[in-house]
């Protein structure tokens, strides 16, 4: 599609928060915008489209992503192996549960450049964390009984072997 005039869409957070975003932008990162606005005519851009799983602060910061990456090439499949650019590290550089609302609006909006660019992210914090570690850092209550970690690491002995 090439057009000379941006097209600028209006996206209303959860919480009423309006975000404009480029719609080439969006659209060509996030398959439900893309799917929505293919469903749609033309004139259906000019009203707002309700984003109703995901918050403001953290709309803003999938649109601040998209609008960065626009102009890349195709989002690769598997980021396994591949090297974080300074500015990803930098935008996921968030308190834990900032990086995980982005991960679940990233999911929600079927961006998956973004998803699996978070979640690779955060499977780098844990990485050689054994199960207390990772429970510590996030903040997890340890809901297991006794009884109940013992029937798990018998089923799961096969794994030690790793």
């Amino acid at each position: 599609m090439s057009s000379s005039a941006t097209t600028i869409l209006t996206l209303v957070s959860e919480d009423r928060v309006n975000v404009l975003v480029d719609k080439d932008a969006i659209s060509g990162r996030s398959s439900l915008i893309s799917d929505l606005l293919a469903d749609l005519d033309e004139a259906a851009a000019e009203y707002p489209i309700p984003i109703s799983k995901v918050k403001g602060d953290i709309l803003k910061k999938v649109v601040e992503w998209c609008e960065h990456h626009k102009d890349d090439a195709s989002e690769p499949q598997n980021l396994a192996g591949k090297k974080v650019s300074t500015w990803d590290q930098e935008f996921f550089n968030n308190e834990d549960d900032v990086t995980f609302d982005i991960i679940l609006a990233a999911n929600f909006l079927e961006i998956k450049g973004l998803l699996h660019l978070g979640v690779k992210l955060v499977a780098n914090q844990i990485r050689g964390l054994n199960a207390q570690q990772i429970r510590e850092k996030f903040g997890l209550e340890d809901d297991l009984t006794p009884e109940e970690k013992d029937r798990i690491r018998r089923e799961n002995a096969w794994a030690d072997d790793l």
